[in-house]
């Protein structure tokens, strides 16, 4: 378990060596989303995530500033869940509102079909876990 607790979750997961994942979520506006919410959660796709949705989605959404906050957003849990927690209930709603099935596939943690590469990396605003791949809301 890492703590950057003088860190925000931007700062934390540009740390973690995620510098796609810090690009998409500045042009999204990630800094500014959780302001409504005390703390929350990121599931942070590793930039090696990116190569893996169809050719073209990850352009598409960097060009259309509405789909992008609406997929950074999906990868936003409304509250402060360590992998303890996940580990227990089957959803979560993200602060876009959506829901993202959490489960438990040979042992390892999953959310939707994305995996936990690791958890519990925590930020003065919240926590995040490393995914792959990334989330793609319908």
């Amino acid at each position: 378990r890492t703590t950057w607790l003088r860190s925000d979750l931007c700062g934390a997961i540009s740390w973690n060596g995620q510098h796609g994942c810090t690009a998409h979520a500045a042009a999204a506006g990630l800094a500014e989303m959780p302001a409504d919410h005390e703390m929350v959660t990121v599931l942070v796709p590793v930039d090696e995530a990116f190569d893996a949705p169809p050719d073209g989605t990850v352009d598409s959404l960097l060009e259309d500033p509405v789909r992008l906050r609406e997929f950074v957003g999906h990868h936003v849990l409304a509250g402060l869940f360590m992998e303890s927690d996940l580990k227990k209930i089957s959803s979560v709603k993200t602060i876009g509102g959506d829901s993202v099935a959490i489960s438990m596939v040979n042992g390892k943690l999953r959310a939707e079909n994305s995996r936990f590469l690791f958890a519990n990396t925590e930020a003065s605003n919240g926590v995040i876990h490393a995914i792959y791949p990334a989330l793609l809301p319908e």
